[in-house]
Order: structure tokens, then C-alpha cells, then sequence
């Protein structure tokens, strides 16, 4: 057998004991939906992606929510400018999806302290609604994977998950809605 066949088959072989892009979806969605049942708010912020973290964000802050203005108050220097330009831009451009947040409030220590004291203070709530959800259906496409969850109260919801470097992240949520009855 040739050097070259012979890699082949190795490769070949390799990645046929790779799970299926299903399976990491659902194994990925799995654990974000567990640490989130579980309040483990560190782990659920890790498996999101910065957009979703970002849109969060800007919904918390339209909402006025007490916690994120101030958040946003207490925020200094540069990250505090990025903040405010971008949140300008979107309350005046936003056509779709909020775009990202700059990378100096990304990174910036207290959105993790932020994250984790929201999350603490709906943490009732956040537990109800992640323990009692159930994957029904994972779509995969050239643009990610859609997760189709049924919580206990037969509501359908739609996470959107993309692949990042650390494996499969939640990039959006779509609200519930009720399971239709079919006709008879």
C-alpha cells in the first residue's frame, strides 16, 4: 500500500468516529440549558457569544433596567466611550440585530460581575425556565445550527447556536410560542 493511501485511510478513519455536528450542537446546547438550571452563571455566560452577550445588553439597557445603567454609570475611560458611541449608533441605526460591542467592553472585567449579579437576581426564574426545557429538533445550515426547545409549559422556543473556537455558542433566543393545536 502506498505512504499516501495508507493516510488516507487513517484520516478517513479519524473522522468517521468524530461525532456528527448534531450531536456537538446538542451537546453544547445541553450544557449551557444545565448550567443555567444549575445557576451556574459563569458557564452560561461562557457559552454565549458576544453578539448575544451584546444584544442582552442593549435590551437590558432600553429597558432601564437598575442594574445595567448602573453598570454602565460606574464604567470609566475608554471601554465607558466605546459604550456610550455604540449605544448611540444603535438606538439611532439599528436595522435587525444589535451589532457586537467593542472589544474593549467585551473584555472588560465587570460584564462577567454584571452577568453574574443579573443572573442571580432572576435566578428563580432562569431555573424554571431552563430545567424543564427539552431539545425537540436541531437544524444545521452554512450559518449554524437552530436548537428547537419545548419548556414544560409546551411552549416551542428557538436558540440560535454558531461554532466559535471553543466549540458550539448560543448567539439568540427567540421567544416562546405556543404549541398550535391540530385540527381535527
Amino acid at each position: 500500500m502506498r505512504r499516501g493511501t495508507a493516510a488516507l485511510l487513517v484520516l478517513a478513519a479519524s473522522c468517521a468516529s468524530m461525532p456528527p455536528a448534531e450531536e456537538q450542537v446538542r451537546a453544547a446546547f445541553e450544557a449551557w440549558r444545565a448550567a443555567a438550571a444549575a445557576g451556574d452563571a459563569a458557564a452560561t455566560f461562557r457559552g454565549m457569544t458576544g453578539g448575544f452577550k451584546s444584544e442582552w445588553i442593549f435590551n437590558r439597557l432600553m429597558a432601564r433596567d437598575p442594574l445595567v445603567e448602573d453598570w454602565r454609570a460606574r464604567m470609566e475611560g475608554g471601554p465607558r466611550t466605546d459604550l456610550d458611541l455604540w449605544l448611540e449608533h444603535q438606538r439611532r441605526y439599528k436595522e435587525g440585530r444589535v451589532a457586537s460591542l467593542p472589544a474593549s467592553v467585551l473584555g472588560h472585567p465587570s460584564i462577567l460581575k454584571l452577568w453574574e449579579d443579573s443572573f442571580s437576581r432572576d435566578k428563580d426564574a432562569v431555573k424554571v425556565q431552563f430545567t424543564g426545557l427539552s431539545i425537540a429538533r436541531v437544524y444545521i445550515d452554512e450559518t449554524g445550527a437552530t436548537v428547537v426547545a419545548h419548556s414544560l409549559v409546551q411552549k416551542s422556543e428557538m436558540y440560535a447556536m454558531v461554532p466559535d473556537v471553543d466549540g458550539w455558542k448560543v448567539d439568540g433566543h427567540r421567544e416562546g410560542l405556543r404549541l398550535l393545536k391540530q385540527p381535527r
